[in-house]
């Protein structure tokens, strides 16, 4: 399956977000990638409206609307029956908030803050079954996992920096995808590797790796299925 078909025809994506830059935006991005936008709207009342009247494919919405919030949104969808799968694109980073949104039905989560491309990455995953934290919710949401698991006082041992290495890590980039990423030599970024290693006492940069993405399906297992 192309990012851009399903079973040989395009694919349809509703946007729903209260500022209209942001839907043009994300209307050029998906043009370019040869995705239809089929229908906008900038409040809960209006989205469901056009989602119900469109049928779309997938559903991108933000968390803050005009008139309420995505988390109604998508209860409001549930409650229709309604199993368009969405992906949420949101300013905000918590790991609480991106936990709730996932419990609430998104497939997938992105932060504004993310590279453009990002957005096709998480459609193409999501359309194909899967699910997608973009590397800032990922990021978040290991911090949030690594915080229960034992840390004291909730402080996770990785500084700020070694997160976005570990983050990065846990979404299969190699190291000098790493390095380019974050504006670094691949020495420099194996040097972060060594003081990881010991924190989290780990032999091997394999390990590293290794555990980083465990972590990570943990961390997603854990709001797929609750309890």
């Amino acid at each position: 399956m192309s990012s851009s078909s399903i079973s040989g025809r395009e694919v349809k994506v509703f946007l729903v977000d209260d500022h209209p830059v942001v839907r043009e935006g994300i209307s050029m991005l998906l043009g370019q990638t040869g995705f239809i936008v089929c229908g906008e709207a900038e409040s809960c009342g209006e989205a469901l409206e056009g989602i119900l009247s469109h049928d779309p494919d997938l559903l991108i919405l933000d968390i803050s609307l005009r008139d309420s919030n995505g988390f109604d949104l998508l209860e409001m969808l549930a409650q229709k029956g309604n199993r368009t799968p969405s992906l949420v694109y949101s300013m905000h980073e918590d790991p609480r908030t991106i936990e709730k949104a996932l419990r609430a039905g998104a497939r997938g989560y992105v932060t504004k803050r993310e590279l453009p491309r990002t957005i096709s990455r998480a459609i193409e995953e999501i359309l194909q079954g899967g699910t997608f934290l973009g590397e800032t919710a990922t990021k978040a949401m290991i911090h949030r996992s690594s915080a229960g698991n034992g840390e004291k006082d909730g402080v996770h041992p990785l500084s700020e920096r070694e997160r976005d290495i570990y983050a990065l890590l846990a979404e299969g980039y190699r190291t000098s995808e790493i390095a380019e990423r974050l504006n670094m030599s691949i020495s420099t970024v194996e040097s972060y590797y060594q003081r990881m290693k010991i924190k989290l006492s780990v032999g091997s940069a394999s390990d590293l790796r290794r555990l980083a993405i465990r972590e990570a399906k943990e961390s997603k297992a854990s709001w797929e299925n609750p309890g």
